[in-house]
């Protein structure tokens, strides 16, 4: 696979700047200042709605890198890095694929969720009384938990990127506004997420669509759980200690009350600490649960999992 050139804030950076190691730490001086922001693969003519690229950055290693957008690869050049072969018979053809729990084609994402969405028992088929000639091994399903899938929601709805043009622009409402627009092309376990999906909004949002309270109409009559995001409510000590009896969510309208299990609290801090003392902290948190919903006022969480946001409501790894 080639490399080509980048266009990093208005500026072309050739192949050999990229590469050569007596330009090296001008190539990292333009990465940090360009980390963040969007940038464009030149493997072809410029365009500024394709071969979008996004600089990486990680602390284990004091590396920056060049990744592509999410289920961009067929808008390279065949030869370029960020491209990869697309074929009609074979989904997945992202980074993401069968081994992750993840699969993307060109108009949609789908996952394989490890709690199942239909909460209505299926009739298994008897067993026949003939035994099988040939045994075929069952493959090892690789699913993923809500954590991945906060993660993956933000990934396609572009909010883990930041440019300067962003400030004074991104606020809560825009951001689940592109949220839930996201989750309109990702499938998991075949359903739908914007038709399982309740989002932190507005009163006057939700009295003018009421998406969420039909949503969850929608899913008791269908015997489906349900994902709830929004942002956690202020940490308070009187009310949260030593776990609070619900789930504690800013814009709450038309959310159906969410009962958490003190042991269901236990087991979210234990796996993640540092986003639980991030909340604790008074610094922002985004939580995603999945519930099951009672009646179209009241549900049980059966997963939590946490996401520290900084101000621009990008995700901060602890």
């Amino acid at each position: 696979m080639k490399r080509f050139p980048i266009l990093l804030n208005n500026k072309k950076y050739s192949t050999d700047f990229q590469t050569l190691p007596e330009f090296a730490k001008g190539w990292r001086t333009v990465l940090t200042k360009a980390h963040g922001s969007v940038g464009y693969c030149l493997c072809k003519p410029h365009s500024p709605d394709l071969r979008k690229i996004s600089i990486k950055f990680k602390e284990s290693t004091d590396l920056y890198s060049l990744a592509r957008f999410g289920n961009t690869e067929s808008e390279h050049d065949p030869e370029c890095r960020f491209a990869q072969e697309y074929n009609e018979q074979t989904p997945q053809i992202t980074s993401a694929g069968s081994n992750t729990g993840i699969e993307k084609t060109k108009d949609s994402v789908s996952v394989k969720f490890h709690i199942g969405i239909n909460t209505a028992k299926k009739s298994q088929p008897r067993p026949s009384s003939t035994p099988s000639s040939t045994y075929t091994p069952r493959q090892q399903r690789v699913t993923i938990k809500s954590l991945r899938l906060l993660h993956l929601l933000w990934e396609e709805s572009g909010l883990n990127i930041w440019h300067p043009a962003f400030t004074g622009k991104r606020t809560y409402f825009s951001a689940f506004q592109r949220l839930s627009s996201a989750s309109q092309n990702i499938h998991v376990n075949t359903v739908n997420l914007h038709k399982i999906l309740l989002l932190q909004t507005t009163q006057s949002s939700e009295s003018n669509s009421g998406h969420n309270e039909k949503t969850a109409s929608a899913a008791i009559a269908n015997q489906q759980k349900l994902f709830i995001i929004a942002k956690l409510a202020r940490f308070n000590v009187d009310q949260h200690t030593p776990y609070p009896t619900n789930l504690p969510i800013t814009g709450y309208f038309g959310i159906p009350w969410v009962s958490v299990s003190s042991e269901l609290w236990a087991r979210t801090e234990a796996a993640q600490p540092s986003a639980y003392e991030h909340w604790k902290s008074g610094s922002d948190v985004i939580a995603i649960a999945i519930v099951q919903p009672a009646t179209s006022k009241s549900s049980a969480a059966l997963e939590i999992a946490l996401m520290p946001v900084s101000e621009e409501l990008l995700p901060i790894n602890l």
